[in-house]
């Protein structure tokens, strides 16, 4: 198959999971309960003043240390900060800021074979895998303003032989992986925002990776409720959506 013709088939490949109106998302095993929930409630606008209460940064401050609660407050400064840029611009500086946190698996992290950690969770352990920086990504670029529509967390695998050398180092020994994607309107070529790579590139690009589902943000909340041993689903944009978002 030619180049031309490969990138197409990516791009179709993409856009044909990105158009799902409902995936089936199975019920996950080995569980990890929730170290606390945080009991607060947001405002339900996206983007707009401080977000992390006072309750929720003293609490880290004491369990996890000055260190933790700095990064949590960085993280609010640095949205508060954005929030005028253009969405091209806040694509670049997300993908930036979370794709220095350090890598690591959930099984040495969490002692788990997946786990899916919120926003917070990420920030305060400093530690992630593919998901987290994908979901961290997805929900600061939301409190930025950008519309859920625009976003889905893309569930790959990569095809690439030489990114063997980067097993342990931001990819899963079984070469799945989980990215952001982009879409500008809803038939256009997703923008890939990875951990693997500082440089965002639209799927054509990606050819090495090969999507396999994709979820919107109610699926991504669903899965990971589920997660947790719940049932219950909050809707994109609603209080219990940010506040469970924001929990640790």
């Amino acid at each position: 198959m030619s180049p031309e013709k490969n990138s197409n088939a990516v791009v179709r490949q993409f856009a044909s999971r990105s158009t799902r109106s409902r995936l089936s998302i199975p019920r996950r095993r080995g569980r990890v309960s929730i170290i606390a929930v945080v009991a607060f409630y947001l405002s339900t606008a996206v983007a707009g003043g401080a977000f992390l209460s006072d309750k929720l940064l003293s609490r880290v401050k004491e369990e996890y240390g000055r260190g933790a609660e700095r990064s949590l407050v960085r993280w609010q400064k640095f949205v508060l900060k954005h929030e005028d840029k253009s969405e091209e611009r806040k694509l670049e500086l997300v993908n930036r800021y979370f794709n220095v946190i350090p890598y690591a698996s959930d099984s040495k992290q969490w002692g788990v074979k997946d786990y899916w950690s919120t926003p917070v969770e990420l920030l305060v352990h400093d530690r992630g895998d593919c998901e987290d920086y994908a979901i961290a990504k997805y929900f600061t670029l939301r409190k930025l303003g950008v519309p859920a529509e625009k976003l889905r967390v893309l569930y790959v695998h990569v095809t690439d032989g030489s990114s063997q050398s980067r097993i342990g180092n931001g990819l899963n020994a079984n070469l799945s992986h989980m990215v952001l994607g982009y879409y500008e309107t809803p038939t256009s070529t997703p923008l890939i925002l990875d951990n693997l790579t500082r440089h965002i590139q639209p799927a054509s690009e990606r050819t090495d990776l090969k999507p396999i589902f994709s979820l919107d943000s109610d699926e991504l909340m669903l899965s990971m409720i589920r997660e947790r041993g719940a049932d219950i689903k909050y809707r994109d944009g609603s209080e219990q959506w940010y506040a469970f978002m924001l929990r640790i």
